[in-house]
């Protein structure tokens, strides 16, 4: 778990919420059974409805700067969506989508080759249930493929497939393709290279309409990774999946071995 309060999310919100409107609504009634004049209640009701829009107009600011964010994430500027999210994990504690941009924030620690604090993030999203009811429950299956992820790219194995099995019960059959990378990981890091090319060679077009830009250009180095192994450093296919990365930042990529050696040197021997 992480030790930052921020990033520990609740699913105290909607209660709260339900709290404050019985809250008003038993105070209504008790100033209209004791006074004679209607004044105080038309404040307390003006002061409540005011509060009411001023939280929504924020929590909308809030849900369209995520929006931006994730849009950066998606073009790997991993930096700045971190920014925003961990802003949005800080200013959003007692609003609905607050698990939301812890979620958010765990993937870009992810991305950004620190997959234990990544962990500790996606950890305390689902201990915390906020994903398992309300209008965050589509984002539960999300939840276990990206915990897997970062169990398989730290080398826990077991959980990793634990966790896979999860999100594959958790996932509409449409969405199977958000598996590809993760099951290619598993399988490179099993030593299953042969696996490895077919599963990326047959289902790379399922998983591009699902997976965000950078994990499908991860998904692509662990096949050359696979073809590399397996005695195929030299083919046109290796070749091309190499050049399709490129022009690479540097450090783009290091979050796929961060904890996996191999692979870590696999990435500097090809340039990467």
């Amino acid at each position: 778990m992480p030790p930052e309060r921020f990033y520990r999310p609740t699913r105290t919100v909607d209660g709260s919420i339900a709290g404050t409107f019985l809250f008003v609504f038993a105070t209504v009634f008790a100033l209209l059974w004791l006074s004679a004049s209607i004044v105080p209640v038309f404040i307390l009701v003006t002061a409540y409805l005011a509060r009411t829009f001023v939280q929504r107009a924020s929590y909308s600011a809030a849900v369209q700067q995520n929006q931006t964010a994730v849009s950066l994430l998606n073009a790997g500027r991993i930096d700045e969506a971190a920014e925003i999210f961990d802003r949005l994990a800080r200013s959003e504690r007692n609003t609905p989508g607050h698990a939301v941009y812890v979620f958010n924030r765990a993937v870009a620690y992810m991305l950004q080759g620190r997959p234990r604090r990544a962990y500790s993030l996606f950890n305390a999203v689902l201990r915390s249930h906020a994903f398992h009811f309300g209008f965050s429950h589509n984002y539960l299956p999300l939840l276990y493929v990206e915990v897997a992820t970062c169990l398989a790219l730290m080398g826990e194995m077991a959980d990793a497939r634990r966790t896979r099995d999860d999100a594959a019960r958790a996932l509409q059959d449409h969405e199977f393709g958000r598996l590809v990378f993760l099951d290619a990981v598993l399988l490179a890091r099993e030593g299953h290279d042969a696996a490895v090319c077919e599963l990326a060679t047959t289902r790379y077009r399922e998983a591009e309409s699902l997976l965000r830009v950078p994990t499908l250009k991860a998904l692509r180095l662990v096949h050359a990774f696979a073809l590399a192994r397996s005695g195929s450093r030299s083919s046109s296919r290796f070749n091309t999946l190499i050049q399709g990365v490129r022009p690479a930042r540097r450090g783009e990529f290091a979050w796929i071995g961060a904890e996996w050696p191999e692979f870590r040197a696999f990435l500097a021997d090809v340039g990467l």
